[in-house]
Order: C-alpha cells, then structure tokens, then sequence
C-alpha cells in the first residue's frame, strides 16, 4: 500500500511547501498531494486556500497577487512552523529527483 502525503506533512512543515513535501518523503511517503494555483502575472505557485487568512491575517485573494509579492510572504502554521509559498518549478524539482 502506498502512503501519500496530503498537503505534505502538514504537522512538521507549513503545508503546500516545498520543505512539507521534503519532510513527507524524508518520513517515508511514497508520494505527496499538493495543490497549484496561477498568479494575477502566471506564475504557479503551490497553495490550497483561496486567500491568506489563515497564514498572514490578510484576505486578499492569492490569485489577485503577483509571484514575486506571494514569495515574499512569511506564513505561520498553528504548529508553530514559518514558511514561503512554493513555486510549481521548485515542487516539480523536488518531486522528480
């Protein structure tokens, strides 16, 4: 039986990250469910809400903002965890190594 990681390990890394994704294959997944969205200038970028509420306190739409301003981000998980939104390139890097 496979085992895949939604959203990466969640509980050991900000979730939708290159680092939760990392972590799952370090813990032993066999793959990693992740979720990819397109920025207001076309970039994909790993994300599963539709704003940053949850991560930032800001509710803006994360398909309204350009790569370059999401990158810059800092979001913080319940757990504890600091993170920067993924970009699709770094995902694809990681998962086909």
């Amino acid at each position: 039986m496979d085992v895949i990681a939604h959203r990466g390990a969640r509980r050991l890394a900000v979730e939708n990250t290159v680092e939760a994704l990392r972590v799952a294959y370090e813990e032993g997944a066999d793959g990693g469910e992740f979720d990819i969205q397109l920025s207001s200038d076309g970039e994909l970028f790993a994300f599963h809400d539709d704003d940053l509420a949850q991560w930032t306190g800001q509710t803006v739409p994360v398909t309204t903002m350009a790569w370059r301003d999401l990158r810059r981000l800092e979001l913080r998980d319940r757990y504890g965890h600091v993170g920067r939104i993924s970009h699709f390139d770094e995902v694809l890097e990681l998962v086909t190594l």
